[in-house]
Order: C-alpha cells, then structure tokens, then sequence
C-alpha cells in the first residue's frame, strides 16, 4: 500500500511541479499495478465472503431444523410417563383426594395412555 502511495505523491509533485510529464510515466505504472492488485484483492475477499455466506445460511437452516425436530419430540408438561408402555404418553383424565392422606393435602392423580399401543389407565399417589 505504501508503493501506491508513494507513487501518487510522485505524480502529484509532478504535476505540481515544472518537472517532466515524461518522469511521471513509472509513477503511473505503479498505481495501475498497485490498483490492480487492490481490485484482485477485493475480488477475492468477495469470493471467501460469499462462499462463508452460503455456509452460514446452511448451517443457520440446519439449526433450525433441528430444533424444530427438538421442539416436536418434547413432551408436553400434561403428559406423564405411562407405568405400562413406559412412554410420556399419560393424560391426565381427573385428580381426587386421597381417601386416607387427603385431609394432609395428598392426591391421587388418574391417568390414561393416549399411545394406541397401549391405552391402559393409571394412577399415581403423590
């Protein structure tokens, strides 16, 4: 970068001076070369950024596809595991009073599987 620099206040004394226009010819050499160098440079900067672009968005899709996969497959807090099937497939179907702790706040919770697999009920004392 300095080359370039250096270059143009050759050509800017030049023209500013009664110095030959003859000398200012390597000058201009410079900067061409130097100008191009910088567009070569820029050209492939461009290039490794969009190819990391392309990347980025295919990983940033991945991602949210994997969480939408996570978000299916989380059982929902309504659901608890099934004694049988052992699956997060119990629906709460009613909660009573325990017939002998209920006065000291114990329930009883009755539960259905909703896996077609197994659809048997349940209870669960807490």
């Amino acid at each position: 970068m300095s080359a370039l620099i250096d270059a143009i206040d050759i050509l800017d004394r030049i023209l500013t001076s009664s110095e030959k226009i003859s000398e200012a010819k390597p000058a201009l050499g410079t900067v061409r070369d130097q100008a191009e160098a910088l567009e070569n440079h820029v050209t492939e900067l461009q290039a490794k950024y969009n190819a990391l672009q392309i990347t980025h968005d295919k990983e940033v899709a991945e991602l949210k596809q994997q969480i939408a996969k996570l978000q299916e497959v989380k059982p929902s807090a309504l659901f608890d595991v099934c004694k049988f099937c052992l699956q997060p497939t119990g629906q709460l179907l009613r909660e009573d009073p325990d017939k002998m702790f209920g006065n000291m706040g114990a329930n009883v919770r009755f539960y259905k599987c909703t896996n077609p697999a197994c659809g048997k009920e349940y209870k669960r004392a807490d």
